[in-house]
């Protein structure tokens, strides 16, 4: 299966400036519309990716100014004001054909995993109409933290302490049975909806775990862009007496191993090998530690005090099911196990698409064309962090797993490791694009059909000259409202779109300038064929 890769790291929000506090904006306003095909290849040239935390590559920063919305700065994540460069102006753009709602993060943050950005503790509803304020609400202090559901111990202390073990059956308690519970959290954090999702097959038993889940104390609930998310969980209990929790100091200061180990994971994409190497990882970010939870100083000092008594146990298989379980003399700290993990195999499938216009068709393939660029940065235009690295290690451990298939029948690419699912993805090579982006970067091809890079100075100049041959044909104003097509242009079979349900005509005289140019330019580097877009000329006057 493929880990879910979307938003698992809080996207950086942008900023906007009013009355003198800092707001967080969502949703992110669609700046880009406002820009020519000029800006918005400036604005691509510098929106390097560089954190997990910023997939666009750079922020913007508003303002409120006499109740109008401004755009003030373009921000990339060094933190360089790109505005003059991209805009060529420094001055303030009023976003006078803005007219949507807004809402304004402020206060303390949380994260939740349902949801793309930072949590904020209140949020501004703020609407606009023509870039001008016409409605505000301040929803102070809507959103509520608590250790419930994050601190899986104390839930799991929450719950075995509730249980009332006295009244249920004894020799029904042998067997352990298993129940499973839905339930849903209110806006004040407060369970409720408590429903049998799996019954135990004995009504007691079911009665009262869902009493026990009733009954659990307040959970974060967050107010996010005007209403509370809706949250819904399910809890399996197994009526194990062993389970049973005693309110002791061992109890109290082990509550946050899964917290560090979770913690240690997300940030590498493995477990720690040894509790020296977690310690002095969560010494390295305690300032970041202690911000999310104030007992985490606490077990970091007892778990250091008493590391002679905590057993490291993992289990590294060839790949990568990797089993992890702590132990604190005979009671279980923390057990992890691995499901299979390639977080970024879709950047560098989509890179390759891009270089061949074809799926790899072999694993040796794909990982020759990742190693055989300069650097990895290269691979996936800048996109490179520890998830890209862990991708192609685990990629490397796949040629030696038998059970790992690379199906490919130039439709589809279908990759298996036993009866899981690596990546599937269909054949869409270079689809056609919309009109946010016109002019994607050109790729090129030398004389043995392989894609090769031309220097930023060549590149530029067959992108403005290309724009040039357009210009007779589309009116620049109405530019942005037209269709773009994926055009390939090569030396044997000429012109067609590499979108099947486009239809161009060749003959126009449209074409016939673009061809003459094109010939020469192949010409003078040697290049068989090129890729690029082109605006869709309907009729000819």
């Amino acid at each position: 299966m493929v880990c879910k890769l979307a938003f698992s790291t809080p996207q950086v929000r942008d900023i906007l400036y009013w009355n003198g506090t800092t707001y967080h904006v969502y949703p992110f306003i669609d700046v880009e519309k406002r820009f020519d095909n000029e800006q918005l290849e400036r604005l691509n040239e510098k929106a390097h990716f560089i954190t997990t935390g910023n997939w666009r590559g750079y922020r913007y920063e508003f303002e409120i100014r006499h109740d109008s919305l401004f755009l003030v700065s373009i921000k990339n994540d060094q933190n360089e004001d790109l505005m003059a460069y991209v805009i060529g102006s420094d001055g303030r753009i009023m976003m006078d054909n803005y007219s949507d709602t807004l809402y304004l993060g402020y206060g303390k943050t949380f994260f939740d995993e349902d949801f793309p950005t930072l949590i904020y503790e209140s949020e501004m509803t703020v609407v606009f109409e023509n870039g001008v304020v016409t409605y505000t609400k301040d929803n102070k202090n809507k959103s509520r933290y608590s250790e419930l559901p994050h601190n899986i111990m104390k839930l799991q202390e929450c719950i075995y302490s509730s249980i009332r073990w006295d009244s249920l059956d004894k020799d029904i308690l042998a067997e352990k049975p298993q129940v499973y519970v839905n339930y849903s959290i209110d806006t004040l954090g407060r369970v409720c909806d408590v429903t049998l999702r799996k019954s135990s097959g004995y009504p007691d038993f079911d009665n009262e775990a869902m009493k026990v889940i009733a009954s659990l104390p307040e959970f974060s609930s967050y107010f996010v862009c005007g209403k509370y998310l809706e949250k819904k969980h399910r809890q399996r209990i197994v009526f194990d007496d062993s389970k049973i929790l005693q309110n002791s100091p061992k109890s109290c200061r082990l509550i946050n191993m899964d917290f560090f180990v979770d913690h240690y994971y997300t940030i590498n994409y493995e477990y720690p090998s040894s509790l020296d190497e977690l310690l002095f990882f969560c010494k390295a970010n305690l300032s970041d530690l202690q911000s999310i939870e104030d007992s985490i100083l606490i077990d970091y000092t007892y778990f250091k005090n008493n590391a002679e008594k905590i057993s490291w146990i993992i289990n590294d298989t060839l790949f990568p099911e990797q089993e992890l379980i702590v132990l604190y003399e005979k009671d279980t700290l923390a057990y992890r196990t691995n499901e299979w993990r390639f977080p970024c195999i879709g950047f560098y499938n989509d890179a390759y698409v891009d270089c061949y216009l074809k799926e790899p068709e072999s694993l040796e393939c794909f990982l020759s064309f990742c190693y055989s660029c300069d650097s990895l940065e290269d691979v996936t235009n800048g996109l490179y962090d520890k998830c890209n690295k862990v991708t192609l290690k685990n990629l490397k451990k796949c040629k030696q797993l038998e059970s790992f298939q690379w199906i490919n029948n130039n439709d589809e690419l279908l990759i298996l490791i036993g009866s899981d699912t690596v990546w599937h993805h269909k054949n869409e090579a270079l689809p056609c694009i919309d009109y946010l982006k016109p002019l994607f970067q050109p790729h090129y091809y030398d004389k043995t059909g392989q894609y090769v890079r031309l220097e930023e100075d060549v590149d530029r100049e067959f992108r403005n000259n290309l724009r040039g041959l357009w210009y007779p044909y589309v009116n620049q104003s109405d530019a942005k409202e037209r269709e773009y097509l994926t055009l390939v242009y090569g030396k044997t079979r000429g012109f067609y779109s590499f979108c099947k349900e486009d239809e161009i005509d060749s003959n126009i005289q449209y074409f016939k300038d673009m061809k003459e140019y094109l010939e020469k330019f192949m010409d003078n580097h040697g290049l068989s064929m090129v890729v690029f877009a082109a605006p869709a000329i309907k009729t000819v006057e």
